[in-house]
Formats: C-alpha cells, structure tokens, sequence
C-alpha cells in the first residue's frame, strides 16, 4: 500500500487501520524527504514492513538508505541481472 499521504501521522493513522489487511507500505521520496527516518521507524513499530521507494522522476535511485528492514525491489527490467 502506498502511503502518498503529507506528513508521518497521516501515514501512521493508515498503517494502524490496515496493518492487519496490509504487511507492506511504500514510503516514496516525497514523505521520506519530509520525515527523514523516522518515518520507517514509525511505519515499522507494529511489525509493518517497508519498500522504500526513493526514485526520482527518470527511476535513478536517490542514496538508498540502508535501514535493516524489509525491502521489495520494482519489477523493472532494466534493473534485471
């Protein structure tokens, strides 16, 4: 489930009414960019799993952060090896 939502308590209100529906969340640049890493710890304190979406615009990764948590990677073929 993508959180495209503004600000870290917006997001945690949807993981906490859906995390029993949902095991992974996508946090994008935009409210990563907002929150910084905090955003992951908040998102991931109920057991919630992340990808941590940080593409810009032409799908270059921007500095993956490496958080120790879950990730999923895009189905992108041009990233296939």
């Amino acid at each position: 489930m993508a959180l495209d939502v503004p600000s870290k308590s917006e997001a945690a209100r949807l993981v906490e009414r859906l995390r029993e529906q949902i095991s992974f969340f996508k946090i994008g640049l935009q409210l990563y960019t907002a929150e910084g890493p905090e955003i992951v710890e908040a998102v991931t304190a109920n057991g919630a799993k992340v990808f941590l979406d940080s593409r810009c615009g032409g799908g270059e990764k921007k500095g993956d952060v490496d958080l120790g948590r879950d990730r999923l990677d895009q189905l992108d073929p041009a990233n296939s090896r």
